[in-house]
């Protein structure tokens, strides 16, 4: 598997408490990755109203909170247990699993999405990953990838880190396209593809900060001040790429 568990010590050492972490919490709903993750799972066909939405590698739920919060039942999974502690806090529904394994039966979720782990995998597993989100997802349902996409700032950070033995999440990799692995699994699926996050780019130079706490905070409401002033700009390839796959519905 191309996941490591050395995620747990990741989510071990994630801030939980304190007046700057509430701050920061509410500033990234207008400045951070979870808000394009947000808008694009609703951009093109919203998902049934109080529909039953997975989320594949949760992290701390951070968006499962806000889907929550508008009616959704909100399911979980991630390889780290110590993620799942944060998680609880908006959802009940969590589970210790792989994106290549996940424990539900068919067509069991009318969406399912998935943020910054399938580039985390080798090309048998994400094949597999790709596979079993299919597999869980409804007839007529949506799943909404979001993977990084070729960019030189994250490239140029991540292996300056690498070299000094600080980068901590894991073989991240770049990815053009997921459109070919799943039409391999089911052809009669609609994917649409584009690249989003261009102004999001700079959160990357956090992660150069992140050995030293008091700089790193300075460092990270430095870029969601900027983030929110430059926030159309990520309507622009950059960052990440948005894999979304429509499910036709059943024939009668």
């Amino acid at each position: 598997m191309g996941e490591i568990n050395a995620w747990d010590q990741v989510w071990k050492d994630y801030p939980t408490r304190g007046p700057l972490h509430g701050l920061g919490e509410f500033l990234s709903q207008w400045a951070e990755l979870k808000r394009l993750v947000f808008t694009e799972l609703f951009r093109e066909v919203r998902v049934t109203p109080y529909g039953t939405v997975l989320e594949a590698g949760c992290g701390t739920g951070s968006v499962m909170g806000l889907l929550a919060e508008r009616g959704f039942r909100v399911v979980g999974v991630d390889l780290s247990p110590a993620a799942l502690v944060h998680a609880a806090a908006h959802s009940r529904e969590l589970a210790v699993a792989t994106v290549t394994g996940l424990p539900f039966a068919d067509g069991t979720f009318d969406l399912v999405y998935s943020t910054g782990v399938f580039d985390l995998l080798d090309d048998s597993d994400v094949s597999a990953a790709v596979g079993e989100a299919l597999r869980v997802t409804t007839p007529g349902g949506r799943i909404v990838l979001i993977t990084a996409a070729p960019c030189w700032l994250h490239r140029r950070v991540m292996c300056f880190l690498e070299r000094r033995n600080r980068w901590r999440y894991g073989p991240k990799r770049e990815i053009k396209s997921l459109s070919g692995i799943v039409l391999g699994h089911r052809p009669d699926a609609v994917v649409r593809e584009k690249g989003r996050g261009f102004a999001l780019q700079l959160r990357f130079l956090v992660y150069l900060a992140e050995h030293r706490p008091i700089l790193r905070r300075l460092v990270h409401g430095s870029f969601m001040f900027l983030s929110m002033l430059l926030w159309p700009l990520n309507a622009l390839p950059g960052m990440v790429l948005v894999t979304t796959v429509q499910l036709p519905k059943e024939t009668p």
